[in-house]
């Protein structure tokens, strides 16, 4: 089993928190004929031309899974967030279901839609949002005020996420004192504040300089593991996507044309179109040890043209290199050095020491077992590569 198959199998056992099946978003024209045009494969164009419609998203069909950073990304008026804000049904679909949990959000009441919105669905926007008359504290804690919580209580929840997110000691600023990044803050908190179940976040920091940028896709991550939340995220940064994104579903035309994580559409991208967005990327930062090894079963088979390595394990767990000269057919034990060792969530760049030597890279996970290996020729390669 290869490791993207492993990221599969690990994904396909967790627990599924929204489902979206088949959704479409038509605009003017016949709208029902182009809804039924779009689940048969047709393009926007053709479908413009038919129905007089435009499809803003065509057959989306996507699983977000509890506690991952789901990206959206795909250039300018690809669907991305058109299908965002059906989700939380700002935009109501054509056709097509979100399931989140048990309910159908398409087909909920106005009412159980606005329950959702107060405790369950959460949303940071990408010119922030905050009302401008109220101060940062009030800002923060205007949901749990919409629920009836009381206002001793809902201060201490706000007070808390303002520290969580550095901005403890501005409770009674006002959204003009603050830069764009810490209105951005603000509005995270005032998300987080309501402890949704899901927090959908719609370009949040394209607004923002590259400098502020950087800090709160780092600031994301760090709550990320603090809080364990399930995160929807748009982007029309590649570099952002592979950063933040458990997972990431690319959208061309209204349709996802590829969903899985960095490392797959970095390494098997599913078209011209996905491998143009991805050539830039950073891999030496962007892709893990673990993306490229192979267990260590598959890399005993693979052959090099002048010499074989394979690696040995006894049942003691003791490890060793036995490499055999293809010309003399001769094989000989090599001892295993610990800088040969590399976790598997070592990025590409951190394993660059290890070219300077030909033997293979041996690759464990959390617990020190090997997992995997790997060969210098493939992280520079993989490094280097340009689709």
């Amino acid at each position: 089993m290869n490791a993207i198959a492993s990221v599969a199998d690990r994904n396909s056992q967790r627990e599924v928190l929204l489902a979206i099946e088949h959704l479409c978003k038509i605009y003017g024209g016949d709208e029902a004929r182009a809804a039924k045009l779009a689940l048969e494969g047709k393009g926007r164009a053709e479908i413009l031309d038919e129905c007089e419609s435009f499809v803003a998203v065509a057959d989306a069909t996507l699983n977000v899974h509890r506690g991952e950073i789901f990206v959206i990304m795909g250039l300018s008026g690809s669907g991305k967030s058109t299908l965002l804000r059906c989700i939380n049904r700002l935009i109501r679909p054509t056709s097509g279901t979100v399931r989140f949990g048990a309910e159908d959000l398409t087909s909920v009441s106005e009412e159980r839609l606005r329950e959702l919105r107060l405790s369950k669905i959460s949303m940071v926007f990408q010119h922030f949002a905050l009302l401008p008359h109220k101060s940062v504290i009030d800002n923060v804690c205007f949901g749990l005020k919409l629920r009836g919580v009381e206002k001793s209580e809902r201060y201490a929840i706000a007070k808390e996420l303002l520290g969580q997110v550095g901005l403890a000691g501005w409770e009674s600023r006002f959204p003009h004192n603050l830069s764009g990044g810490m209105k951005q803050r603000v509005g995270l908190a005032r998300s987080l504040a309501v402890n949704p179940d899901i927090l959908l976040m719609d370009e949040a920091f394209s607004a923002l300089d590259p400098v502020i940028r950087r800090e709160m896709q780092i600031e994301l991550l760090r709550l990320q593991k603090e809080l364990n939340k399930t995160i929807l995220f748009i982007t029309h940064d590649i570099q952002e996507a592979l950063l933040l994104g458990d997972r990431i579903a690319m959208m061309k035309d209204g349709r996802v044309v590829q969903c899985g994580s960095p490392s797959d559409l970095i390494l098997t991208p599913a078209d011209d179109f996905v491998a143009e967005f991805t050539r830039d990327a950073d891999r030496a930062r962007m892709l893990m040890a673990r993306d490229i090894m192979l267990p260590i079963e598959r890399f005993n088979q693979s052959e090099d043209q002048s010499s074989l390595f394979s690696i040995d394990m006894d049942p003691t767990g003791s490890i060793s290199i036995l490499e055999r000269d293809c010309s003399t057919r001769e094989t000989r034990k090599l001892s295993v050095d610990r800088s040969r060792f590399a976790r598997d969530t070592d990025r590409l760049g951190q394993l660059l020491p290890l070219a300077d030597s030909p033997l293979p890279i041996l690759v464990t996970d959390a617990s020190g077992r090997v997992v995997g290996a790997t060969t210098r020729e493939k992280l520079l390669a993989t490094i280097s590569i340009k689709h």
